[in-house]
Parts: structure tokens; sequence; C-alpha cells
């Protein structure tokens, strides 16, 4: 089974241009449409807040966590399904000036979930907060991480290929 066949010939070095111009087209793309969406998208590890990981012992509609947690205002808080059995869920509460805050969300997250479930129909599973130096250090190391990378793949290239080709 032959994919390419024998004797075909394409011009990769004369599509450079093009080429080229196709990359910088996708790039500037991806630029502006980060722009227009108000920036990156950071989670709970780079930018800071709270997740709380909650376990329900029969499968839950994610809808019902929602409608629970509507009574109270949560801001931008995201409630995602974790696990394949429908009953784990982790909800992301976004970053508050003090601890304190911090703690009266959680548990105004707790007794609002009681309040419609029940009292211990639901499990906590674990509560973890991340501060903003925290986040603020993480996202610096990954920037790094990501550049540093780059560059030592750069220096394989260079070693193994010749310069010209790498």
């Amino acid at each position: 089974m032959e994919l390419i066949p024998a004797g075909t010939s394409i011009d990769f070095v004369g599509s450079r241009k093009l080429a080229f111009a196709f990359s910088g087209l996708l790039i500037a793309v991806g630029i502006v449409s980060i722009v227009l969406r108000g920036g990156l998208n950071y989670g709970i590890d780079f930018a800071g807040g709270v997740l709380v990981h909650l376990r329900f012992p029969q499968p839950r509609p994610i809808g019902e966590i929602r409608g629970a947690l509507r009574a109270i205002d949560l801001g931008e808080s995201a409630i995602q399904d974790f696990g394949s059995g429908g009953n784990e869920f982790l909800v992301r509460l976004p970053l508050e000036a003090s601890a304190s805050e911090r703690e009266d969300r959680t548990q105004a997250l707790t007794a609002a979930l009681e309040q419609k479930f029940g009292k211990g129909a639901f499990e906590v599973l674990r509560v973890e907060q991340v501060g903003p130096r925290v986040g603020r250090q993480l996202r610096q190391k990954a920037v790094l991480a990501v550049l540093f990378s780059t560059a030592m793949m750069g220096v394989y290239i260079w070693f193994r290929f010749e310069l010209r080709f790498g």
C-alpha cells in the first residue's frame, strides 16, 4: 500500500513563502482571538482560587448541582463533572481577597448543597486553595519551561542535522 505514488514531485522549497504567510496568518488569528476573549483562561493553579471536590453516592445530573449553587452568588465559578461515574464534581471558585472570604464561600457552597440534597447526601473529598502569589510563580515557571524546552529542541536539531538543514 502506497500513500504517495512513486515519482511524485512536490516543490516544497518553492512554496515556502506561501507556507510562511499561512503560518503567520494562523498565528495572527490566534493572537487576535486571545485578545478579543479577554486574555488566556487560566485555571486555579495559575490564577488562584478555591477548588472543591465533591462526591455523591449516586450519579447526579450536573444541572442539579448548578441549580443548587445558583441560589448563592459564586461569581465566575465553574462546575465540572469529574470522572466517568457522574457522581464526582469539581467546583472552582474565583480568587477572593482574604482567606476568611474563601472559607466563607466554601461554607456557603456546602450549605447550599445540603439545603438542596440534604445533610450527608454528598462528601467533600478535598478543598484546595491557591493564592495569587503561588499562581504567579507557576505561570512564570511554565513560561520558562516552554522557552527552555524550545531552545533545547533547537540545539538538538542543530547538532543532529547540519546547521543549514536545522
